[in-house]
């Protein structure tokens, strides 16, 4: 079975708490658990170490998994889903502004014969994950866990772990002009500013 993860913590850096920060009304991880339900395409789970975000998922309906170890093991939390939804492959989506026809596009033409399956920006001629953060990719589950036997680094960074592990046998770039300019990830309080006034601005023109 494939489902979206939304990876969630508080612990942030740069930022912390920034997942229930108020975005335009309403908390960061909502903009993202409405844009994954909007392209119905999957289930949608989402991993957290947090107690706060749990409650959150709850009071929401949105299925949720406390995996309450060390904040930064991403890779333990999408392995706990895993395991407890029974998921051969994880759909990975957690930005504010994902676009919801950009999961349809990669759930359709993922190929179950690849490990990792992941959007090519053709203008930068580069992974879009590192010009357009904020992009869907899809993992499979076996090839995610052999992350594990890799530095700790790749265990918090594990989009860059898939595509960086020369072991996998097989990486599917699904190749993508005009994806334009915008950084849709929010790290810092630049980052949340930004996305703030393009979604208000957005508002307005709709209006």
């Amino acid at each position: 079975m494939t489902a979206i993860v939304i990876q969630a913590r508080l612990g942030s850096t740069r930022l912390p708490g920034k997942v229930l920060m108020d975005l335009c009304g309403k908390p960061v991880l909502q903009h993202v658990i409405d844009r994954c339900l909007a392209a119905d395409v999957a289930n949608v789970i989402v991993a957290t170490p947090d107690r706060k975000i749990q409650l959150h998922c709850h009071k929401h309906k949105v299925r949720c998994l406390l995996v309450p170890q060390d904040q930064d093991d991403v890779l333990l939390r999408y392995q706990r889903v895993a395991d407890s939804f029974n998921l051969s492959r994880i759909v990975c989506a957690d930005c504010p502004l994902i676009d919801s026809d950009h999961i349809r596009e990669l759930v359709a033409k993922a190929d179950p014969e690849f490990g990792y399956t992941a959007f090519w920006c053709n203008d930068s001629k580069q992974p879009a994950v590192l010009g357009h953060a904020g992009m869907p990719e899809m993992f499979d589950v076996v090839e995610l866990s052999r992350l594990r036997r890799f530095t700790k680094s790749v265990h918090e960074h594990v989009t860059f772990g898939m595509y960086r592990t020369f072991e996998l046998p097989s990486i599917q770039w699904i190749r993508k002009s005009g994806l334009g300019p915008l950084r849709n990830t929010i790290d810092t309080q630049d980052d949340f500013r930004r996305i703030e006034r393009w979604l208000t601005s957005k508002s307005a023109a709709a209006s």
